[in-house]
């Protein structure tokens, strides 16, 4: 965690001024934070579908793929992926995308909303190594993306697509499918008031209330990076998925929770889609070796009768 953590202190050492963020913080922090190259490898996806055109997030995990939510990607006719660049976006097409076999909309809770998109061209950026772990469990994570922001009062108010970073802590892992952990949540605190701790850790009461960079995901951070450091290197643990609105004010507030679907789960599925077996078609000498084996079998056969 050093290494991640160094950087945030210089970020707060300096007054200034997608994700929804604390109220009393400055959203130049949060900024500035996602603008380090820890998360260079997190853009911003744009795709068409039958209702029009519409944003998520992504992360790089490999020169021609990037990783995402399954919603993202399942009824998409036409994908890009951007990266920022100190011009503008660098802007990479996307030739196909592949959604989890297992991903339903209508059951969030089931943990399967993950997909991959392939990039026609190589990206220009390091991809991210994958968590395979099994040790984030109220540990710090660094959750980044492109979504709405707004503040822990105000909900999600604006977007700007901008890039944003923040800190928050997992408070659980589970699904109601697959191995039953196979999401991560997290709860969004308020810096001093206890009533909105939604998901209680018991006497962890470091977790009651928020971290310095408190974020929570948001509209178009879905498919963004939930980031993990162990052992001083830094791993995609999560991508964002869904976000629970415990008050039912259909407006995303302190006191909401927001799950991540959990890398470390789908592992096999990633390396088997991005690099997978092929059966090697037999070549035109062996097909006549078998054919020849096969015409004198037939012979002998014969010859036998």
């Amino acid at each position: 965690m050093k290494r991640v953590l160094s950087v945030l202190l210089a970020i707060l050492s300096f007054p200034a001024f997608a994700g929804l963020i604390r109220h009393d913080t400055p959203d130049s922090l949060y900024t500035e934070f996602a603008a380090n190259p820890l998360f260079s490898a997190v853009g911003l996806i744009q795709f068409e579908t039958s209702a029009g055109a519409d944003a998520c997030s992504g992360t790089v995990i490999h020169k021609n793929w990037v990783l995402t939510a399954a919603h993202c990607v399942s009824d998409s006719s036409a994908m890009t992926f951007s990266l920022p660049t100190a011009s503008g976006l660098q802007v990479y097409n996307a030739d196909s995308w592949i959604a989890h076999e297992n991903f339903s909309s209508v059951s969030v809770y089931g943990g399967w909303d993950l997909g991959l998109m392939h990039i026609t061209s190589d990206i220009d950026v390091a991809p991210v190594a994958l968590y395979s772990g099994s040790s984030e469990l109220f540990k710090t994570v660094y959750s980044v993306g492109y979504g709405w922001t707004g503040t822990g009062y105000t909900g999600a108010d604006t977007y700007d697509a901008l890039r944003r970073a923040g800190t928050n802590s997992i408070d659980a892992i589970f699904s109601t499918e697959g191995n039953g952990q196979q999401i991560l949540f997290a709860d969004f605190d308020h810096p001093d008031d206890r009533s909105y701790n939604a998901l209680s850790l018991g006497d962890r009461e470091t977790d009651d209330f928020a971290t310095t960079l408190e974020i929570m995901a948001s509209y178009g951070d879905s498919g963004g990076g939930l980031f993990f450091e162990d052992n001083g290197k830094l791993y995609l643990a999560g991508v964002h998925s869904f976000v629970d609105d415990r008050d039912g004010d259909a407006s995303w507030r302190y006191g909401d929770v927001f799950g991540s679907t959990r890398v470390s789960s789908f592992i096999d599925w990633i390396s088997n889609k991005i690099n997978p077996v092929v059966v090697p078609e037999p070549s035109a000498l062996w097909l006549m070796l078998m054919g020849l084996i096969i015409l004198g079998w037939q012979r002998a056969t014969l010859k036998g009768n």
